[in-house]
């Protein structure tokens, strides 16, 4: 296949002959549903099978997705929640990652991995308005300590735009408890520490519910652990 074909990563759902949204398939054919360009099946062995653009395409869906992306948006659709979602208000219209519930219940979920403006984060908070975040921070150098009732951390080159929210955030992290002699506790270490690689089976991963950060530096503050479980949300609020 030429380069002038290989697509980027994109999208879960596409619009078929009929404008019905439909997953990637092998040989299956469909149209994006925000440029309605046609779009290209990417189903291999081992990324989540999902929808490209040809490359260079210009539509603000092109290339914006991560196999993170893909994976929280399978694991959110595989329990009923809606995702790539087209809402309108004002006139305008944007596509939500994620929505769970109904009605004045409904929840917009934004997975952010790439940087953001804080132009954009207002945008997006004043456009959704019942919302919450999940930032991409699986290599971020964020130290967690156990207090037993909430889990503080230090965040060094900290994603600064993050502390001008005003909807709910949730860091996406991943650690390993290491066993610290002199406070007789766990200390959380992350990817950044050599001791999380010797200690690699021992890795988990939860989302930091931030509940108060300081931008600056050392930028710090605390939160709550949270299960790393899109089931958490559709209960949630």
């Amino acid at each position: 296949m030429s380069s002038t074909l290989e697509g980027e990563e994109d999208m879960m759902f596409a619009l078929d002959e009929n404008r019905e949204a439909v997953q990637a398939r092998p040989k299956r054919r469909a149209l994006c549903p925000a440029c309605k360009t046609e779009v290209l099946a990417k189903c291999g062995e081992i990324m989540v099978w999902h929808w490209a653009h040809l490359k260079g395409s210009e539509c603000f869906f092109s290339g914006v997705e991560t196999q993170w992306h893909l994976d929280w948006k399978a694991a959110f659709h595989a329990l009923g929640a809606a995702v790539e979602v087209r809402l309108e208000k004002g006139g305008r219209v944007k596509y939500a990652d994620v929505v769970v519930g109904t009605g004045f219940r409904r929840t917009v979920i934004e997975l952010q991995t790439s940087a953001i403006s804080v132009e954009e984060l207002r945008d997006r908070e004043q456009f959704y308005d019942r919302m919450a975040w999940i930032f991409d921070c699986r290599d971020a150098d964020i130290s967690l300590r156990d207090r037993e009732r909430y889990h503080s951390f230090r965040w060094k080159h900290a994603r600064k735009t993050v502390g001008y929210a005003e909807k709910p955030v949730f860091l996406d992290v991943q650690y390993v408890p290491v066993w610290d002699p002199y406070t007789a506790g766990f200390r959380l270490v992350n990817s950044q520490d050599p001791e999380f690689h010797i200690r690699a089976p021992y890795q988990k991963k939860a989302l930091l519910q931030l509940r108060k950060i300081d931008i600056e530096a050392p930028c710090g503050g605390w939160g709550l652990l949270r299960p790393r479980d899109p089931k958490f949300f559709l209960g949630w609020r």
